[in-house]
């Protein structure tokens, strides 16, 4: 009679992730990656007072790089993002491990309105400069269409 394995799908598992074996020469996070390291990060660091005291907050770098990472592959949840922080081997390189919590992600979200929109903005041009976004189609959310019985 042959033999086999007999492994349990519910034991623990710990895997070793070696980013430079997953992520080849031409995998796009590394695109990504340079033009996050391009944008400047100092107006989001005037916000931490921990200079002295308290807990080291994590990087605005590391959150603000999975936040665009997240819109990137099409997600907009930030409870998914969360899960996808623990399972998404881009989202662990990007955050180096760090597992993101939905309040947390809210609350950087509203103490750094201004910043975000002002990145949105610098993430644009460096996108084209980097070759990742051409200006052939753009799309402007909120656009109005005409319909059928002629009236807006």
């Amino acid at each position: 009679m042959a033999k086999f394995k007999n492994t349990d799908p519910n034991q623990l598992r710990m895997h070793v992730l070696d980013f430079q074996e997953l992520f080849g020469e031409g995998h796009p996070i590394h695109g990504f990656k340079k033009v996050i390291d391009r944008i400047d990060f100092e107006a989001f660091e005037r916000n931490y007072q921990n200079d002295e005291t308290g807990r080291p907050a994590i990087s605005p770098k590391k959150v603000v790089s999975a936040l665009f990472y997240s819109i990137l592959i099409g997600n907009l949840s930030m409870r998914e993002l969360c899960r996808l922080s623990k399972l998404r081997a881009e989202l662990i390189y990007l955050l180096d491990g760090e597992e993101l919590d939905h309040t947390f992600i809210s609350k950087f979200r509203k103490i750094h309105k201004k910043e975000m929109q002002n990145l949105f903005s610098q993430t644009v041009f460096l996108g084209y400069e980097s070759g990742f976004i051409n200006f052939e189609t753009i799309s402007i959310d909120g656009t109005k269409n005409q319909s059928e019985r002629q009236s807006w």
